[in-house]
Protein backbone atom coordinates (compact mmCIF):
# COMPACT_ATOMS: atom_id res chain seq x y z
CA UNK A 1 0.00 0.00 0.00
CA UNK A 2 3.02 2.45 0.71
CA UNK A 3 5.62 0.72 -1.11
CA UNK A 4 7.53 0.12 2.19
CA UNK A 5 10.14 -3.07 1.42
CA UNK A 6 9.64 -5.83 4.53
CA UNK A 7 13.46 -7.69 4.76
CA UNK A 8 11.67 -9.88 7.74
CA UNK A 9 8.65 -10.56 10.18
CA UNK A 10 9.14 -12.45 13.15
CA UNK A 11 6.58 -14.09 15.17
CA UNK A 12 7.14 -14.86 18.72
CA UNK A 13 4.96 -16.03 21.94
CA UNK A 14 4.62 -13.26 24.47
CA UNK A 15 6.13 -13.34 27.94
CA UNK A 16 2.62 -11.76 29.30
CA UNK A 17 0.55 -13.78 28.15
CA UNK A 18 0.12 -17.59 26.81
CA UNK A 19 -2.57 -16.28 23.82
CA UNK A 20 -0.83 -13.50 22.82
CA UNK A 21 2.12 -13.05 20.06
CA UNK A 22 4.73 -10.71 19.15
CA UNK A 23 5.56 -9.37 15.89
CA UNK A 24 9.20 -8.24 14.98
CA UNK A 25 9.28 -6.18 11.94
CA UNK A 26 12.65 -5.37 9.80
CA UNK A 27 12.07 -2.88 6.97
CA UNK A 28 13.68 -0.41 5.01
CA UNK A 29 12.85 3.12 5.82
CA UNK A 30 13.88 5.82 8.47
CA UNK A 31 10.89 5.98 11.68
CA UNK A 32 11.01 9.94 10.43
CA UNK A 33 10.25 9.28 6.74
CA UNK A 34 6.34 10.36 5.99
CA UNK A 35 5.08 6.49 4.70
CA UNK A 36 6.67 4.73 7.20
CA UNK A 37 5.01 6.71 9.67
CA UNK A 38 2.00 6.61 7.92
CA UNK A 39 1.76 2.88 8.62
CA UNK A 40 3.12 2.79 12.15
CA UNK A 41 0.08 5.05 12.70
CA UNK A 42 -2.30 2.98 10.99
CA UNK A 43 -0.96 -0.02 13.13
CA UNK A 44 -1.01 1.93 16.60
CA UNK A 45 -4.79 2.52 15.56
CA UNK A 46 -5.66 -0.82 15.12
CA UNK A 47 -4.75 -0.99 18.69
CA UNK A 48 -1.47 -3.03 18.23
CA UNK A 49 1.52 -1.57 20.65
CA UNK A 50 4.34 -0.42 18.59
CA UNK A 51 8.44 -0.10 19.74
CA UNK A 52 10.81 1.36 17.23
CA UNK A 53 14.00 -0.64 18.67
CA UNK A 54 16.16 1.07 15.83
CA UNK A 55 16.30 3.06 12.90
CA UNK A 56 19.58 3.32 11.11
CA UNK A 57 20.69 5.16 7.96
CA UNK A 58 20.84 3.06 4.86
CA UNK A 59 24.27 2.30 3.45
CA UNK A 60 25.04 2.86 -0.15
Amino acid sequence: KEDINLHRIETRPSRQTTDSHNFFIDCEGHNQDKKLRKVIDEIRKKGAFVRILGSYPLET
